[in-house]
């Protein structure tokens, strides 16, 4: 009996505090169930991406590629698909003239083409694109800005002419 007398003497004198601990408590409580969430939302979402894009468990890149490497490749245990692609770099040309490699160097607008004629990039290791889409033919190549903005991403399909200077 004189314990809940102090207590409700206490709490009656104290009442604006403890109210202020409850709301920090709540928000407290409400924070970390939201953390939760994400990170239940964000604990599988590379495992999706991966199956989701189809991939490779492995990617070979030969210096040189040769008919003789990609038997090799092929004849390798395990190996139950190969696909290939080609890297381009340039810059994106709008007065129709030749621009130097020193130009290039400059800044001028880098641009990596990625192009295949097997199917890399449709049946597997699909890139993420934010926006945009992906080469859907073999006359068609992704090409993604390195300058001036690092994610800057351009389809170049067949019948269409942008004048690109292709770089060694």
């Amino acid at each position: 009996m004189t314990a809940a007398w102090l207590m409700r003497r206490h709490a009656g004198q104290r009442r604006v505090a403890l109210l202020a601990l409850a709301v920090i408590v709540a928000m407290g409580a409400t924070a970390t169930f939201v953390a939760a969430g994400a990170a239940d939302r964000t604990g599988g979402a590379y495992a999706r991406y991966l199956d989701r894009a189809d991939v490779s468990d492995v990617v070979i890149n030969p210096s040189l590629s040769t008919t003789e490497i990609d038997r090799v490749i092929r004849d390798l245990p395990g190996v139950r698909a190969v696909t290939t692609d080609a890297l381009f770099l340039g810059t994106i040309n709008d007065d129709g003239h030749p621009r130097p490699r020193s130009e290039f160097d400059e800044g001028t607008g880098a641009l990596q083409l990625r192009g295949s004629a097997d199917g890399r990039y449709l049946a597997m290791d699909r890139p993420a694109l934010a926006e945009g889409r992906l080469p859907s033919g073999s006359r068609e190549a992704l090409g993604t800005g390195l300058r001036p903005k690092p994610v800057s991403v351009l389809v170049i399909a067949a019948g269409s002419k942008p004048v690109i200077d292709m770089h060694a």
